[in-house]
Parts: C-alpha cells; sequence; structure tokens
C-alpha cells in the first residue's frame, strides 16, 4: 500500500510540475541538429521564437498556439560546414554592418567557398500534434540580397551574395496545431506578419535595435546574420579549428565568447570585429574546450572540456578590463593587440572522469555534465590552494542521476525561472527536475518516435516551453502542464 501511495504521489507530482508533449518537426537536411537556442530578447506579448543549426542550415521558428512553424532558414555556402552552435543577440542600428570597419586580421571573410551566394532553402517538414502525423512543404518567397563586385571590393566582402528564405513576404506554409488539424497562413509582402514581432526589432518598444544570430561549427568561422536584413552581415576568422559553443556577454551585447578545439577560448568584439582576449595556454585546456558560460554578473567565465578540466577566469584580471575598453577605440593601422589570458582563477579535475561536455552558472553555483550519466552541483573554493598557484578545491552539492548518456556531446539547459533542469540522452528521453525545493527524482518524458540522441535542450524565456533536438533531424516541443 505503502509503494502504491508512493508512486500516485510521484504522477501527481509530475502532472503538477512536468511538461508534455505538443508537436515535432523535421528538418530535410537528414542530419544530426545539434544546437538550439530560443530569442531571450523577444517582448513578453510576442510569440516565442528558437533557431536551430545541423549540417550547413541554420533554421529559425516561431512558436504558435501548440505548434511551431519556418520562419527563415539559411545555408552556408559551403557544404562541408557543420554548424554546432547558435547564439542569439542584438545589435544598435548605427552598428557598422559592413567589413569596411574591420581593422582586425582575425576578421573577415573567409576565401574559397564562402564567397559563393548564401543557398536558400525549401524545407520540408513533418509536424505532430496529439499522435496526429501531417506532412507538408513549406513554399516561402525568397528575398535575395545582393552585392555589385565593385562594391563588394571596396567593403572587403569578397563579393558574397547572401540569399534566405522566409515568410516575411507572401507564403503558403502548412503547420500542424495542437488540436492536430492543418491551417495555412498568408502574410502580405512587407506587411510585418509573424516574424517582425517576434524576431525583428521594434523600435518602438525596444529602441532601434535589430535581431541577429551568431554560428559556428567545423570550420571555425562565426557567422553573424540578421535577422531584420536577412543576410550574413560578417564572418569572423581566427580559431584555429571547430569552434563548439558560442555565449554572449550578459551586460555587453557587442562581446561574444567562442569555446574552440583548439584548446582555447576566444572574446570577440562584434562592433569593431576584432578579438580581443585569449583565454589558454600555459594554463589553459590541454584539449578540446567544449562548452563556456558567462556569470550573470558578467565577472567571470567557466569552461570545460576533454581534458577533464573546468576552469574558471576572471573578466576583471589585470589587463582584461583595460584589453576590453581598448577594443572600442583602437585606430592604429598596426594589428590590434590581442590579450593572451593563460591562467584561470580556478581549475579542477576532480569533479569528473571523463569529457565535460557541458557546464553552466546557477547563482553562485556551478553545474556541470560529463559522459557519467550524472549531472554534478558543485561550488568551486576560490580561497583554498593546494600544491599550484590557482585554487583547485570544491565541493560537490548534489548528484542529479540518469541513465544511458555516456556519449559526448549532449547539452542540459536551466531554466530561465531557475526551477528546473533538463537534460536528453541518447536513446530519445528526457529527464526534468524539479528544484523549485528540495531536488526529487526526475520525471521522464518520451514518445514513441523520439528514439536517437536528443543532442540539446532549451526552455523559452518564460520558462513554459522547452525545445528538444535530435540526431535524426527531428525538433521537439514540450509544454509546461
Amino acid at each position: 500500500m505503502r509503494v502504491k501511495k508512493l508512486k500516485m504521489e510521484k504522477r501527481e507530482h509530475a502532472k503538477r510540475k512536468g511538461f508534455k508533449f505538443t508537436s515535432w518537426s523535421k528538418e530535410d537536411h537528414k542530419e544530426p541538429i545539434f544546437g538550439v537556442a530560443f530569442n531571450p530578447y523577444t517582448h513578453p506579448d510576442d510569440p516565442p521564437a528558437f533557431a536551430t543549426v545541423g549540417s550547413n542550415r541554420v533554421t529559425v521558428y516561431e512558436c504558435t498556439n501548440g505548434s511551431f512553424n519556418v520562419i527563415q532558414s539559411y545555408s552556408d555556402p559551403c557544404t562541408e560546414e557543420i554548424f554546432y552552435t547558435v547564439c542569439w543577440m542584438y545589435s544598435q542600428v548605427n552598428t557598422p554592418d559592413t567589413d569596411s570597419s574591420c581593422e582586425s586580421d582575425e576578421v573577415g571573410k573567409a576565401s574559397g567557398e564562402d564567397g559563393k551566394e548564401m543557398q536558400s532553402v525549401e524545407e520540408t517538414t513533418e509536424t505532430e500534434s496529439d499522435n496526429k502525423q501531417t506532412e507538408c512543404l513549406d513554399v516561402m518567397e525568397v528575398e535575395q540580397i545582393t552585392t555589385s563586385q565593385s562594391e563588394a571590393e571596396e567593403a572587403g566582402n569578397s563579393g558574397e551574395e547572401v540569399r534566405c528564405t522566409s515568410d516575411n513576404g507572401s507564403s503558403n506554409s502548412s503547420s500542424s496545431q495542437s488540436d492536430g488539424t492543418s491551417s495555412s497562413s498568408e502574410t502580405p509582402h512587407g506587411g510585418g506578419g509573424g516574424m517582425r514581432s517576434s524576431v525583428q526589432g521594434s523600435s518602438s518598444r525596444r529602441g532601434r535595435i535589430e535581431t541577429r544570430i551568431a554560428v559556428a561549427g567545423q570550420r571555425g568561422l562565426i557567422r553573424v546574420v540578421s535577422l531584420v536584413k536577412l543576410r550574413n552581415l560578417f564572418t569572423l576568422m581566427g580559431c584555429g579549428d571547430s569552434i563548439n559553443e558560442l555565449k554572449l556577454h550578459p551586460r555587453d551585447s557587442n562581446l561574444l565568447l567562442s569555446a574552440s578545439k583548439d584548446n582555447s577560448l576566444r572574446l570577440w568584439n562584434l562592433a569593431t570585429r576584432r578579438c580581443v582576449v585569449i583565454f589558454g595556454g600555459l594554463q589553459g585546456h590541454r584539449d578540446e574546450v567544449l562548452s563556456c558560460d558567462f556569470d550573470l554578473q558578467a565577472k567571470y567565465i567557466l569552461s570545460c572540456g576533454m581534458d577533464h578540466s573546468i576552469k574558471m577566469w576572471s573578466l576583471e584580471a589585470e589587463g582584461v578590463e583595460k584589453t576590453i575598453q581598448l577594443s572600442y577605440s583602437y585606430k592604429d593601422t598596426k594589428p590590434f593587440p590581442v590579450l593572451n589570458q593563460h591562467f584561470p582563477i580556478f581549475s579542477t579535475r576532480s569533479i569528473h572522469r571523463n569529457y565535460v561536455d557541458c557546464v553552466r552558472w546557477f547563482g553562485n553555483f556551478v553545474l556541470s555534465k560529463s559522459c557519467e550519466n550524472k549531472i554534478f552541483c558543485w561550488k568551486p573554493n576560490l580561497t583554498v590552494k593546494k600544491s599550484s598557484d590557482i585554487p583547485d578545491q570544491s565541493e560537490v552539492l548534489h548528484s542529479f542521476d540518469y541513465g544511458n548518456c555516456d556519449i559526448w556531446y549532449m547539452r542540459f539547459a536551466v531554466s530561465p525561472s531557475f526551477d528546473a533542469i533538463a537534460a536528453g540522452n541518447q536513446i530519445g528521453k528526457v529527464f526534468l527536475w524539479d528544484i523549485s525545493d528540495e531536488p526529487s527524482k526526475p520525471a521522464i518524458l518520451s514518445h514513441q518516435k523520439c528514439s536517437t540522441a536528443i543532442r540539446q535542450v532549451c526552455f523559452s524565456p518564460d520558462s513554459n516551453i522547452m525545445v528538444t533536438v535530435s540526431d535524426d533531424s527531428t525538433v521537439w516541443r514540450w509544454d509546461k502542464t
């Protein structure tokens, strides 16, 4: 009787605090989707928007009532590119959008395939709601923005022509609603439909800003795309190998952090297109850096990687603040003096015994995950030193255990309301922990058609929607009950 009562209480708890499946979609590139991110800068009255990256494709979706629709899609001109990560950002409209303002050797257009036109995409999506599947072909108007060869040479952008698809123009797309029925929508050309309300900046409410996304992956290039101008604005070069994660500075929208396979992290100034600081070297990572994160006060950076270590870097360290300020005002014709930061303020290998592929700040605590079926919550001790000059002592506070997740590059997520943690495993299940009270056993979310590795989980800004992406090119939406 007691066991039965506990099971009933567990079901009731999951029902109150859990999520339910609402819809799914399959992208037509038939490759794994490695990254997903919600736009954190949308107005509360606008529908949530998120972007996914897989193969050489970037796809932007808008959430509707119980479903989601493709509103923009971009493809890299190089078919060998594989995007791993996507990051939302915004910019003031007076920020230069041509490479003529670039004064750094680290920045510019890539050679070879990068000079080609960005290809348009016609997405074939499969969507399911309440176990009813519909197939549809999104026919979207293609808007092409080109630059003449002479103008391109003056701007220094290798004459790149950028092309994208969106439903900003007239469209005839069908999507599955929460009741399993199909509906079509048409937006007049230039009429500012749903995409403009949730993705493009609004000058009346937010000031004159535009929404952008940055994507990066296997080729080590960072593409910055304007969702307002519908084109690739510029490309940042300089990383020695693949880029695994991008993070935007929480207080300065011009600063972007990249974690790379070349064992380092780089801090970029998007306003001046400069690499500002390189974190790595003497006491840096000894293998591929897989994940990074800023704390909310923008004082520290966390990084982790294949060397089993987790390191903490200070943005207030000697020379770092000064170099960031200099990156805005530097006018010399000589290359910008990039700061090489060799020494973290904390480093440990005692938490994990395998690749550490995801790390996040949780207040003053740290959440980190390895290929060990566990997410650890722990606290670094910055005052206790052992044998080296860098503090390495920590205290593990809690372990979130789950199963079938012993492959790497699997990202968990913390809800913006800090009341839930979610992680997927390699057989298509999502583990959801309610941390609003004392941590308990996770609720397990599953669907009969979701059976491949879930690479990343992401929450909407209001924490009411959860999206997961998988190895079989599928995108899954779960809504809070």
